[in-house]
């Protein structure tokens, strides 16, 4: 007699292929947030550079130059130049923003892919616990009939050692 096959073979599979894909899922999300952080911490970096480099600029804007002596020229050109650098620092810092929205953004991903996991999850582990108990039905009822078997075999043994036991 061969074994009899789950009917929800075909589900469990899909739910396995589901909880699979949810994985990786997960681990493409995860990835995507970490490299979305190390850009950000990139950006920061860059950001606290520029500052220090802005803020030497602004003291060194009436330092005279090595003979001694400042010009009119040269503290003009050292303005434009600090007015450059702020320009640079809020394009930077507009930067910074835009990216920790990307970060943010990232990070709601990966917390719906999580969820997404759990669902998958939950769902394969309901259809095999229904496969686990399809599977203890079948043997308590291999059971039975081994045992109505052996019943009916030990009745006709006995039925058998009787008529022969008359028989004599």
């Amino acid at each position: 007699m061969s074994k009899p096959r789950y009917r929800l073979q075909t589900v469990l599979e899909l739910r396995e292929r589901e909880r699979d894909a949810a994985q990786e899922a997960l681990a493409q999300r995860l990835a995507e947030e970490d490299r979305e952080r190390r850009r950000l911490a990139e950006l920061e970096s860059e950001l606290a550079a520029g500052e220090q480099e802005l803020a030497a600029r602004r003291e060194a804007i009436y330092e005279p130059e090595a003979g001694g002596t400042l010009a009119v020229a040269t503290i003009d050109r050292r303005r434009a130049e600090v007015k450059y650098l702020e320009g640079v620092q809020q394009r930077r810092h507009d930067e910074v923003t835009r990216q920790a929205q990307v970060v943010e953004s990232a990070a709601a991903a990966v917390t719906a892919a999580r969820e997404s996991l759990v669902a998958a999850a939950q769902a394969l582990t309901a259809i095999e616990k229904h496969r686990d108990k399809w599977r203890e039905g079948l043997l308590v009822e291999e059971r039975r009939k081994e045992e109505q078997l052996i019943g009916e075999i030990s009745a006709a043994n006995f039925a058998a050692a009787r008529r022969e036991g008359e028989g004599r």
